[in-house]
């Protein structure tokens, strides 16, 4: 593997283009795209400012579309070209959250362009999504008891690891997925399900 460490600010177009020009002198080609940036910083609604939903909204949905228009140029056009947006379970209706408000509508709106972006550059690039449930990372550390107890009550009872998710980003950004595309994948250990 040849792999190039480069920043970007996801919500900079002028930033993120410069990135991908980077690896595209180095590399002549982006194969795959796996959009991972993100932030989550529950407020109840009254509490919410404009600045909270600009940052979720600039994290979670403009910073893709920023990647994805500068990288889809740079793809192969014969169907091998991968994109993969990072989602969330509470991007899909039933598992919208009242304190995570900026944040369910940030995820729910990065499904819908999944969605018509997967419609526009079909079929010479495919587009998906991957929605997680809550995964043990430090984007969790802060969860209420309450919140964990939910989460472990799941049918599969605990929390899911950054492993089982890089393992599912790396299968939909390979060529092994080469019928599917537009579809959002919940990867929640199945919570969305109800509890045990």
């Amino acid at each position: 593997m040849n792999a190039l460490h480069v920043v970007a600010d996801v919500g900079d177009h002028d930033d993120v283009r410069s990135a991908v020009q980077e690896v595209v002198r180095a590399h002549g080609r982006i194969d795959s795209l796996v959009n991972c940036a993100g932030v989550a910083a529950p407020r109840a609604f009254a509490e919410l400012t404009r600045q909270d939903w600009d940052r979720h909204l600039t994290a979670n949905l403009i910073g893709v579309f920023n990647f994805c228009q500068t990288v889809a140029p740079h793809m192969p056009r014969d169907g091998s070209g991968r994109i993969v947006n990072v989602s969330s379970m509470r991007g899909n209706l039933s598992m919208a959250t009242a304190r995570g408000m900026a944040y369910s509508a940030s995820k729910a709106a990065l499904n819908s362009f999944t969605v018509a972006l997967a419609k526009e550059l079909a079929p010479e690039i495919l587009v998906n999504g991957l929605a997680p449930g809550l995964i043990e990372t430090d984007l969790i550390a802060g969860l209420s008891p309450l919140s964990r107890t939910e989460a472990e009550s799941s049918l599969l009872g605990r929390i899911g690891t950054p492993l089982e998710i890089a393992e599912m980003l790396i299968f939909l950004a390979s060529e092994k997925v080469s019928y599917m595309t537009g579809q959002i994948i919940t990867a929640d250990g199945g919570s969305e399900l109800g509890n045990r």
